[in-house]
C-alpha cells in the first residue's frame, strides 16, 4: 500500500508542476488505472483535504512530501 500512495504522490507532483497529464503519468506505475483513479479523487477534493490538514495541524507534525500526505488522508477519510 505505501507504494501506491508513494506512486500516486509522484504523479500527483508531476501533475501539478504541469509536467505532464495524468494518464502519462499513471501509466509508469506498477497500477496504472488504480493511480489514475486515486489522484483523480485526491484532486477532486483537493481544497477539504488541504482545509481539514491545516485545521489538524498533521502538515506540521508530518513533514515532508505534501502530496503525500493529500493522498494519505484522503485514503484515510471515510467515504
Amino acid at each position: 500500500m505505501a507504494s501506491h500512495y508513494r506512486d500516486a504522490a509522484k504523479c500527483l507532483k508531476a501533475v501539478d508542476g504541469g509536467r505532464t497529464t495524468l494518464k502519462t503519468a499513471a501509466y509508469k506505475t506498477q497500477n496504472p488505472p488504480r493511480t489514475v483513479a486515486l489522484v483523480s479523487e485526491v484532486r477532486r477534493h483537493r481544497k477539504a483535504l488541504e482545509t481539514a490538514i491545516a485545521a489538524t495541524g498533521l502538515r506540521e507534525k508530518a513533514g515532508g512530501d505534501a502530496q503525500l500526505l493529500l493522498v494519505a488522508v484522503y485514503d484515510a477519510v471515510p467515504r
